[in-house]
């Protein structure tokens, strides 16, 4: 009798193991849903990100060139500065060259970045000249844009004029981007 009751209650359970085997399948399912939308965002995600890397990787290619198009004005300021302060005819004492030459930079300076950046907020100080807020845009093909401001900083170079030589040195000429004051 012990057999012909633990055959009925397998017949019984027969039931009960199907239902589980569902409720594992569905569990299964459902795990695996979860685990293929989070593969589906993650692979989305590095997508966007790559696109929005290289489109940064655009605006700072552009931002260079602009540094390099501010450089190239600093040097040209500078050759001209040096040339009109050396035939000016201005007696030949240090200090009053190295004036004459600081100031017609600044002015050149000044008035040459005006150019080269309208609109922008150019700073005048005794021993540089900022341009605040300088900013590149890149959009690309796809629509996506990346944006860089940095304000940029030119030093007004040293001088020095050696009488005996009849040459004026300049020297730490420097131009700055991303500047922050301290």
């Amino acid at each position: 009798m012990a057999e012909r009751t633990l055959k009925n209650r397998l017949k019984e359970e027969n039931g009960a193991s199907m239902i589980l085997i569902l409720v594992l399948i569905a569990f299964l399912a459902i795990l695996l849903s979860v685990l293929m939308t989070n593969t589906m965002l993650n692979y989305r995600m590095k997508i966007a990100l790559a696109h929005a890397r290289n489109n940064f990787y655009s605006a700072e290619q552009e931002m260079e060139s602009e540094r390099r198009e501010i450089a190239e004005t600093v040097s040209d300021v500078l050759a001209k500065s040096y040339s009109s302060v050396m035939t000016s005819g201005i007696a030949f004492e240090e200090e009053t060259l190295v004036n004459a030459f600081r100031t017609s930079f600044q002015e050149g300076l000044k008035t040459a970045l005006a150019r080269k950046a309208p609109g922008k907020e150019i700073e005048v100080l005794p021993d540089r000249i900022v341009v605040k807020d300088f900013s590149v845009s890149k959009t690309d093909a796809e629509g996506y844009t990346s944006s860089i401001r940095t304000d940029i900083a030119v030093l007004i170079p040293d001088a020095a004029y050696w009488k005996e030589h009849g040459v004026m040195e300049v020297k730490d000429l420097v131009v700055y981007e991303n500047f922050t004051e301290n």
